[in-house]
């Protein structure tokens, strides 16, 4: 749930752009049915069912990770976080969980464009966990009276507040009704590229140890949000784009990689970082927490030409004291 709700806060900025409709012709008029297209596995990667071009995009393997052992600790940290309220006002509005119910989930943002056809927002693909007329009674509560629409081979379900694909009895998309188009596009296969290989992110994902099996996924294109990167530190703003991947589920390891505007600015990302993670190696708090070993041998953070690697490794018992310390509203005093 945590990560699900911090995904569709991070990725409620935007910076995409679709071509404009034929002349003469709507944008819907487009889609068709035709036989040459393959469509999507929506049984497989859900990532691949995104539009492509995102601001950011996120994919959780959700049942894989509430087999972790910290999971209680996730949900008890969740229970008291300072945003609960915000979290079950969008749990309310899916109709459930994706984090706590389905199977597999993934969720990208896409930003205000010039076209008619996409005004951004965020599309959600879940697979199981959820009941199709709860759902569609979250969507008529918060959005009114829902109309049908056929899109190609597909039907759209919306309102002014959003829509919903039921791509197979266990597969749902949700998305804000301007981004119909290009998420039966994807669905349907006329799109042949997806968030996976999208050509901004492809060099970063081709990077050694960016391919490796993982419970989550991610993807930001850091430029178009560099104002508020430029709130955390003056040189975070000097990054372009970052990817990053989460693995285990005692023991967790975190690896992301950055692009930043060039080696000098790498070097100076690494820089603060490393001093960061040095300041803190120093907090007595912190060590007593049982953090001293992860912020001294535990955090790595390396520039290598424009690109910015940093890989944390937490043992088991350090992810509880994280988890723990969060909970007691403890972490990074």
């Amino acid at each position: 749930m945590k990560l699900f709700a911090v995904a569709i806060a991070l990725l409620s900025v935007a910076a995409c752009t679709t071509g404009a409709s034929t002349a003469g012709r709507t944008n819907r008029d487009t889609i068709t049915q035709n036989s040459a297209f393959s469509p999507r596995d929506v049984h497989g990667d859900p990532a691949t069912l995104l539009p492509v071009q995102p601001n950011a995009w996120t994919m959780v393997e959700c049942a894989q990770a509430r087999t972790s052992p910290h999971w209680p600790r996730i949900t008890a940290a969740i229970a008291t976080s300072p945003n609960r309220a915000q979290l079950d006002q969008i749990i309310a509005s899916l109709g459930f969980d994706p984090l706590a119910q389905s199977t597999r989930m993934a969720v990208a943002s896409y930003g205000d464009v010039s076209t008619q056809e996409s005004s951004g927002s965020a599309v959600l693909v879940a697979q199981g966990g959820f009941d199709r007329a709860r759902v569609l009674a979250s969507m008529a509560e918060h959005g009114g009276v829902l109309r049908d629409e056929r899109i190609g081979a597909f039907t759209v379900q919306s309102n002014s507040q959003s829509a919903v694909i039921f791509a197979a009895q266990d597969v749902v998309l949700l998305f804000d009704p301007g981004l119909a188009v290009r998420v039966v596009r994807q669905l349907s296969g006329e799109e042949p590229s997806d968030v996976t290989r999208d050509p901004q992110f492809a060099a970063l994902w081709s990077q050694p140890g960016m391919t490796a099996p993982s419970v989550a996924r991610f993807a930001a294109n850091a430029s178009s949000v560099r104002r508020r990167i430029s709130e955390l530190s003056p040189q975070a703003s000097r990054l372009e784009r970052a990817v990053g991947l989460v693995r285990g589920l005692e023991s967790l390891e975190i690896r992301v990689l950055g692009a930043a505007d060039s080696a000098a600015g790498a070097a100076a990302i690494a820089t603060e970082l490393e001093a960061t993670r040095r300041d803190y190696a120093g907090r007595f708090l912190l060590r007593l927490l049982g953090f001293g070993r992860l912020l001294q041998q535990g955090i790595t953070v390396v520039s290598e030409e424009h690109l910015v690697r940093l890989t944390a490794n937490a043992t088991s018992s350090e992810v509880q004291s994280i988890f723990g310390a969060a909970q007691a509203g403890q972490l990074m005093r």
